[in-house]
């Protein structure tokens, strides 16, 4: 991911796309979170592999975490 924000923070042109495809996705109702990360995907590839073929090779191994081997975070909402 590293690879991913010095992409944005290099290319002013791929930073704008990032955040238009944001705002028009912020105005949507998500049935989840995740619904709204999988409506995002086909932007966030192209970037990151614009910065993979700037930098062949380039992109770090993954940290070693709670998340590590496949599993994914879920998110509940806060109750108040």
């Amino acid at each position: 991911m590293i690879s991913f924000r010095d992409r944005l923070r290099s290319h002013p042109a791929d930073r704008l796309r990032y955040a238009a495809a944001k705002a028009a996705l912020a105005r949507h109702r998500w049935p989840s979170m995740q619904d709204d990360a999988e409506a995002k995907t086909g932007t966030n590839n192209a970037i990151l592999a614009a910065a993979e073929a700037d930098n062949p090779g380039s992109e770090q191994e993954p940290l070693p975490g709670p998340l590590a081997g496949g599993s994914q975070a879920t998110f509940a909402p806060r109750v108040t």
